[in-house]
C-alpha cells in the first residue's frame, strides 16, 4: 500500500522480544535504507497490532490484507500487487 504496511510475523526465538521493541527495530532498519528519511520521518509514532488467535482469524486477516490494494483500486487481482511477498511461510499451527 502506498501509505502503510501489513505484516504477518511470529517470534523466531523464545522468549520472544517485546513486540514494541521489534517494531522499533524494523522501522529503524527500513529507515536506514530510505534516503529521503534523513530529512523527514516516514513513520507514524505508533502502530496497530492484532494477535491472531485461531485459524479462522488467520485466514480472515490474510484475506483482508490481500484484498487491500484491490479495495483501493490499485490492482484488479491481489496477486498482481507488485509489493507483496514473504520472507518465511507463516502457517497457522492448526490450519
Amino acid at each position: 500500500m502506498p501509505d502503510h504496511v501489513h505484516l504477518f510475523c511470529a517470534p523466531g526465538r523464545y522468549p520472544p522480544p517485546k513486540f514494541k521493541n521489534w517494531v522499533k527495530a524494523i522501522k529503524s532498519a527500513v529507515t536506514r535504507g530510505w534516503p529521503e528519511s534523513r530529512t523527514f520521518s516516514i513513520w507514524q509514532e505508533n502502530f496497530w497490532d492484532r494477535q491472531i488467535r485461531s485459524a479462522k482469524d488467520y485466514h480472515e486477516r490474510m484475506a483482508y490484507m490481500n484484498a487491500n490494494p484491490v479495495r483501493r483500486g490499485l490492482v484488479e487481482d491481489w496477486k498482481d500487487w507488485p509489493y507483496r511477498g514473504k520472507v518465511f511461510d507463516l502457517r497457522w499451527h492448526d490450519a
